[in-house]
């Protein structure tokens, strides 16, 4: 009785530590993006609709950028462990990039961004779930 009693402890336990530890759920949804400049401007601000699945990240950006303009389109990436990367010109585009960096938290994720083909000085980037 004892060694059956104690097989289900250890079993509870393993189960328990082999789930989320960090409680961080899959990118899935509309998410609230804001890029700021190292100087504390916000150079971007919009949204993000992400769909993980088991082979990465799909979906679409629709940025507003300061002082005027507009992105819109087509975004992949991926997620691995803690850590995503978004990249919101996907193609074969070797000379134009736009990434976007992080680590996940239980509402988003918070990290960096990286426009290639232009210089607006580095930043940060947070999104949050709508």
């Amino acid at each position: 009785m004892l060694t059956r009693l104690a097989f289900l402890v250890i079993a509870t336990a393993l189960a328990a530590a082999c789930g989320e530890a960090t409680g961080l759920g899959p990118l899935n949804g509309r998410y609230t993006v804001t890029g700021v400049r190292s100087t504390g401007d916000t150079l971007f601000s919009g949204t993000l609709d992400l769909t993980q699945t088991f082979a990465g990240v799909r979906g679409s950006a629709d940025l507003r950028w300061y002082p005027s303009g507009t992105r819109t389109g087509p975004l992949e990436g991926r997620v691995a462990g803690d850590s995503v990367s978004l990249n919101l010109e996907p193609g074969n585009r070797v000379d134009v990039w736009f990434f976007l960096n992080g680590a996940l938290t239980p509402d988003g994720f918070t990290g960096t961004w990286n426009i290639g083909n232009a210089y607006y000085a580095p930043g940060t980037v947070t999104a949050h779930r709508s």
